[in-house]
């Protein structure tokens, strides 16, 4: 519930109407046979309102994360029933249901502290049990690399959104975002973009942070980027004739990218970061683990002119292989 107001008398009547609910379902305020459910729901009501505070962003995450944790916790659920072990049992549901990343579900597990911190206060439960967990976080579970038919999947669905004649204008541009930059990642790798959390820190420049490294001090032309893969000059040259030059705004790609597994659920569990691990994956099994970590473990791009010890044309056979 977000009040949307800084009116004090109207804050009072919207926390009245909820107290004055949850009287006529039969919990009665500071009563321990609140539900999990209606202890979250009092909870954000709290958060929520106008003396708090908050921004519109912090009251937008703490409404998904009451949703979300409905969704995933039996409706009959006492709150002060819940205990240790059950707190690792629903950061497990969080990360199973939703397909979190380890740290998205650490802020699930600080919600749910906030959460039981507030019950505590308000004399709903007898004790905290987040504090009394063993597992700050669920366990980190590595997803595999996409496969080629994951991939192929993937573009024939971008194409076909791409390629519907009722298809809005805004999703034939996003789609062909989409499948610019899913073909860029297949073929050469992700560098420099904190991607594993499905964040970008800034735009994602396609020249200059996915699959453009320096040439070699020693080479002439240090200072020039070079194609590492080279059917990526075409999709360059594609990109500039249709004057798609500089690098894709982050949030019209992040909300496109999200957006798209909603409509779409068999994509639901696919990140942009398996795809980067499919290439150091790849170059593992080729024996070329030095190549991977310094390939795909730099940030900068003054970085990549450690690989003076190669040469670009290596790097290209190497992706060349992998891409077949």
């Amino acid at each position: 519930m977000s009040l949307g107001t800084k009116s004090k008398a109207l804050a009072k009547t919207f926390l009245d109407q909820a107290i004055n609910e949850q009287v006529s379902s039969g919990v009665t305020p500071g009563s321990r046979n609140i539900t999990l459910h209606d202890a979250a729901d009092s909870w954000f009501a709290d958060r929520a309102r106008p003396l708090r505070g908050l921004s519109k962003v912090t009251i937008r995450e703490y409404r998904t994360f009451v949703k979300q944790l409905k969704e995933i916790a039996p409706e009959e659920l006492v709150a002060d029933e819940v205990r240790a072990a059950d707190i690792r049992t629903l950061l497990d549901l969080f990360q199973d249901t939703f397909q979190f990343s380890p740290s998205t579900v650490k802020k699930r597990f600080g919600a749910l502290m906030m959460l039981f911190n507030w019950l505590f206060e308000e004399d709903l439960v007898r004790l905290n049990p987040v504090k009394k967990s063993d597992a700050p976080f669920a366990t980190a579970k590595q997803l595999p690399p996409w496969t080629g038919e994951q991939y192929l999947k993937l573009q024939e669905q971008l194409f076909a959104v791409r390629e519907d004649p009722e298809t809005s204008e805004y999703w034939v541009r996003a789609s062909q975002l989409l499948i610019d930059l899913t073909k860029a990642l297949w073929l050469s790798g992700m560098r420099s973009i904190q991607a594993y959390r499905m964040r970008w820190e800034e735009d994602i420049d396609l020249e200059k942070m996915i699959w453009l490294v320096r040439s070699p001090r020693k080479n002439k032309g240090g200072e020039k980027l070079k194609p590492i893969h080279q059917s990526l000059s075409k999709l360059l040259l594609r990109r500039k004739l249709l004057g798609d030059v500089g690098p894709f705004p982050q949030p019209t790609c992040l909300y496109a990218w999200k957006t798209f597994k909603l409509r779409y659920p068999e994509f639901k569990g696919m990140s942009l970061h398996q795809c980067r691990s499919r290439v150091s994956t790849a170059f593992h099994e080729m024996g070329e683990s030095e190549v991977s970590r310094k390939m795909l473990g730099h940030t900068t791009l003054a970085a990549a002119d450690l690989y003076d010890w190669t040469s670009i044309e290596h790097y290209r056979g190497l992706l060349n292989r992998i891409s077949e």
